[in-house]
């Protein structure tokens, strides 16, 4: 800069860069001006960008009560309210940042942001499994992307274990349950669940998705069943369904083989019993034992009924 005396004085500016910055709108304006030995003067030349709106991501769908298990909303089926729905978003180059919302009154979400969406998760509501992917990887950085989710109402298979005192395979008021009896859920071939009675014999499996299953129990010690072992339900969207099994206590025979010493046809003190006897339970049954040193035998777990018990003399007895 050269300074007269006159007090006037002049600026040589090869080049000048003038660069404002918009924040609000990520807008860079940038003033390029050239003069030449200008005295007391600026030659400014100046242009701008009119500011344009920064770019934003939406994502938004539905969480619907998918009835027929399909993966699509069909008509009829509602939304699900109060369903958790989380929004992952980066911003340049900071770490995954998470938004959770919950759904509408009508099963709806939606979430804006000027970042990049990258992944939209649901969380199933209690008693509900999900017909659709449930963690959905995106990328979205301007614009709308809809992503839906299909939710269907589990089911609950429960009943009883009792114990069937007639024997007639019906559950009756005077009989009560048996506790601690193992219990099964089977799809084909596959255990879903597994569970014991409670003290009153009852059993539940909850969270059960629709379609066919057999209802497996396993016989305690000393328990016959008077109904199948295993039973077919199905479980619809939603709904229940019961499978009450009978069991009955086993009985016993029991008896001794003696040396009827004095013929009289009973067991007299001193008479001794013989070891080794062959003795048969039968009508409806055919097992066999044979007595122990005491002369003694036993058929264990015998179902309630009418049989006959029959021995084969040892040789040398009549």
């Amino acid at each position: 800069m050269n300074v007269q005396r006159s007090g006037e004085f002049s600026r040589s500016v090869s080049r000048f860069l003038l660069r404002l910055t918009f924040v609000s709108l990520a807008l860079a304006l940038v003033v390029l001006m050239s003069a030449a030995s200008q005295a007391g003067a600026w030659q400014s030349p100046l242009s701008a960008d009119a500011p344009t709106a920064p770019s934003a991501a939406t994502v938004r769908g539905i969480v619907f009560n998918d009835l027929n298990g399909n993966g699509r909303q069909d008509t009829g089926e509602p939304g699900i309210p109060g369903v958790k729905v989380s929004v992952y978003w980066v911003c340049g180059t900071g770490g995954v940042n998470r938004t959770d919302l919950l759904t509408d009154i009508n099963g709806f979400y939606s979430y804006t942001t000027a970042c990049c969406i990258v992944r939209v998760v649901e969380t199933n509501p209690p008693g509900y499994f999900s017909t659709t992917p449930d963690d959905v990887p995106l990328w979205v950085c301007s614009g709308v992307s809809e992503v839906n989710f299909g939710d269907q109402g589990a089911g609950i298979v429960s009943g009883m274990v009792f114990d069937d005192l007639n024997g007639d395979g019906q559950l009756d008021a005077s009989e009560a349950g048996i506790p601690n009896v193992t219990v099964r859920l089977l799809r084909g071939a596959h255990v879903v669940q597994t569970t014991t009675t409670d003290a009153n014999g009852n059993y539940r499996f909850l969270n059960v998705q629709p379609g066919a299953y057999t209802v497996a129990e396993t016989d305690l010690p000393g328990y016959f069943s008077t109904t199948p072992n295993e039973i077919g339900v199905c479980v619809a969207p939603g709904g229940s369904a019961t499978a009450h099994f009978g069991d009955q206590q086993a009985g016993a025979v029991s008896g001794v083989v003696f040396d009827d010493l004095d013929g009289n046809g009973v067991q007299d003190a001193g008479e001794p019993g013989i070891r080794g006897v062959a003795v048969r339970l039968t009508d409806g049954v055919d097992v066999r034992t044979t007595t122990d040193a005491n002369g003694i035998y036993r058929f264990a777990n015998v179902r309630p009924g009418i049989y006959a018990v029959a021995e084969t003399d040892p040789a040398g007895y009549v």
